[in-house]
């Protein structure tokens, strides 16, 4: 019998889902990835110190943070290509840099869900659910006979509902997020 893969290795299949008011949201599985998916996460802090305790910190206080998850894709169209943009025409099947737009107006959710022995995993335990996220294409892409192309997108994740102090950033173990009621 062949040892099974641990759950901790391997890689994520990510599902961007798009918001669309007043319909069902909308779910695309995104394109297969080679140099994997990372999830970076960072806390800010500022350490209160005074004199009479040289360079020791007194107190420290969490003052923010961030997240970022950045995916890898490969074997894309470029219709696929195109639609990594925050904003892109369809018909002339260009690329529109947004100057002065609000990107934290209605912005998508990304889903990653754990790869096991060739199949995208269901178990909602398994699962990293970012809220809000911001895709932000970060390409490097080279053109050679000997290099598979890589398109890398940074999904910048954003606080839940910053203006309301939920600053959600990810859900471990949950295929969505349901903010506390009454709080």
């Amino acid at each position: 019998m062949a040892n099974k893969i641990p759950l901790n290795v391997g890689p994520m299949q990510a599902i961007l889902i798009e918001h669309r008011e007043g319909q069902p949201d909308a779910e695309t599985v995104m394109p297969p990835t080679e140099g994997g998916t990372t999830l970076t996460f960072t806390f800010e802090t500022l350490d209160s110190k005074a004199d009479q305790t040289g360079s020791f910190a007194r107190a420290s206080y969490f003052t923010g943070g961030e997240a970022t998850i950045s995916c890898n894709f490969t074997e894309m169209e470029m219709d696929e290509v195109l639609k990594l943009f925050p904003i892109y025409d369809e018909v002339t099947k260009s690329v529109q840099v947004p100057i002065g737009a609000d990107v934290t107006n209605n912005p998508p959710s990304l889903l990653l869900r754990p790869i096991i022995e060739g199949e995208v995993s269901n178990d909602d335990n398994l699962a990293i659910f970012a809220p809000k996220v911001v895709p932000t294409p970060n390409f490097n892409v080279e053109f050679s006979l000997n290099t598979q192309r890589i398109w890398t997108v940074d999904f910048k994740v954003l606080p839940y509902d910053p203006v309301n102090f939920d600053f959600t950033l990810l859900v471990l173990g949950d295929k969505e997020y349901n903010p506390p009621v009454g709080t």
